[in-house]
């Protein structure tokens, strides 16, 4: 037999063993890659402006506040911050009052006074 006959007939015989413990080393590779990257902070600042908590956010855009306060000059990244805050807000405010789905209700109609 070849060489490549035999890698594949011992690929047939261990496929199972082989996609499992593949699987679970990219999944552990992956999240050590992962943790290196977030607990050195080096991660983009698109990366962090996703992944950042909402407090991290505000306090970032507190601290680009104040300088543009002494500059006058605004920071690109006091825009974007300040757009990924007003998403969340936007997210958070509809999670917390979905539209009404009734076919028959009027946006009028909840604003309008019983007179009856």
């Amino acid at each position: 037999m070849h060489f490549k006959e035999k890698v594949k007939c011992w690929f047939d015989q261990n496929k199972k063993y082989i996609l499992i413990g593949g699987s679970i080393a990219l999944i552990g590779v992956g999240t050590g890659i992962s943790y290196v990257l977030c607990k050195d902070k080096k991660l983009s600042f698109a990366d962090w402006l996703k992944n950042a908590p909402k407090e991290e956010l505000e306090e970032a855009y507190e601290k680009l506040r104040l300088d543009f306060c002494k500059t006058g000059i605004k920071a690109y990244p006091m825009e974007q911050i300040s757009h990924e805050l007003g998403e969340r807000g936007a997210a958070e405010w509809f999670a917390k009052h979905p539209p009404n789905l009734d076919p028959n209700f009027r946006w009028t109609d909840a604003a309008r006074w019983d007179k009856d």
